[in-house]
């Protein structure tokens, strides 16, 4: 049994009771750092609210972070004001590696937290287990629905021995990487379970070849629908994925 993380309902988080859940993946907007893009913020989640979903999860990499405490203030600021605020949605936020500020005596601060005081649609949910001492963790907390079970962070590479057990369908939603993959690692494990992971592209400008998007997140009795959209329109290369429940 996994002692690291607490468990809980994702439908409990989400407020939805139904036979479906449907939410949006975001990633590394890195506010405060060159590639910042309000606009673009702002374009994906009017795609987002346009496809009926209000419960966004984003990934980590809120913030560019490293900073100095006078560009925290500004940067948080930004957050604040700029950041897009849909009527009725809500962003679910786990810490990246650039979430953070260099306080005095070289300590550590989560930038999450401070926004998070000032704008009630901004949630974090970054899980309080202690897995490197003197680090921000970068994982949420395990959320399970019927006999799914997920994971979302930051960064991890291929690791989710630690959503997976005997019967269930485990998936890893990871930010970090920039770029929309998705790893059946099912034949990896020595358990009776489905195990994918799904990388997220980033929602900040983008400078190599693959396209800044989101991810469309659709879960019923049947199937999972894993659903990269590009916000290029020249690159449109995430081709949908469907995973079959039974």
């Amino acid at each position: 049994m996994n002692t690291l993380y607490e468990e809980k309902s994702l439908s409990k988080l989400l407020d939805c009771n139904s036979d479906t859940i449907r939410f949006a993946i975001v990633s590394d907007t890195h506010i405060g750092g060159k590639l910042e893009s309000f606009e673009q913020y702002e374009k994906a989640y009017e795609l987002i609210s346009k496809h009926g979903i209000e419960n966004i999860i984003h990934l980590g990499d809120f913030f560019e972070g490293y900073c100095n405490i006078k560009q925290w203030k500004l940067d948080i600021e930004k957050a604040i004001k700029y950041y897009p605020n849909i009527p009725d949605a809500r962003t679910f936020i786990v810490s990246g590696f650039h979430d953070k500020y260099i306080y005095k005596n070289k300590q550590r601060k989560c930038m999450i937290d401070e926004v998070c005081k000032y704008r009630s649609d901004l949630i974090n949910i970054t899980s309080k287990a202690i897995l490197n001492p003197g680090y921000l963790n970068v994982n949420s907390d395990i959320y399970t629905w019927e006999n799914i079970r997920m994971l979302f962070r930051h960064w991890g590479k291929f690791e989710t021995r630690a959503v997976s057990t005997n019967n269930d369908i485990c998936l890893t939603f990871s930010g970090h990487y920039h770029e929309f993959k998705l790893f059946d690692r099912s034949s990896w494990n020595d358990l009776n379970s489905g195990e994918y992971v799904i990388h997220s592209p980033a929602l900040r400008l983008n400078v190599v070849n693959t396209p800044a998007g989101f991810i469309i997140v659709e879960i019923t009795e049947e199937f999972i629908d894993i659903n990269p959209i590009s916000l290029e329109k020249d690159k449109e290369i995430y081709v949908k994925q469907k995973i079959y429940r039974s």
